[in-house]
């Protein structure tokens, strides 16, 4: 996802060999991660003005959306 601004894209990269959602800053080409789990934590979508992710994980044992 990109944020509002264009400044920043949420990304879903494998982390360990599963995948996590990183958020990349278009200026300062840092990328951080978002999500550290065990499992699959993918699709991260800006919400409430970009102030939140909402991402799908299934740390529940079966898809499930997260905020963050």
């Amino acid at each position: 996802d990109v944020s509002g601004d264009g400044k920043k894209l949420l990304l879903t990269i494998p982390s360990g060999g599963l995948p996590d959602v990183f958020l990349y800053n278009m200026d300062t080409k840092v990328k951080a991660n978002l999500t550290n789990f065990g499992g699959i934590d993918v699709n991260g979508n800006f919400i409430e003005g970009d102030k939140k992710i909402a991402f799908v994980s299934d740390r529940l044992g079966h898809p499930t959306i997260f905020a963050k």
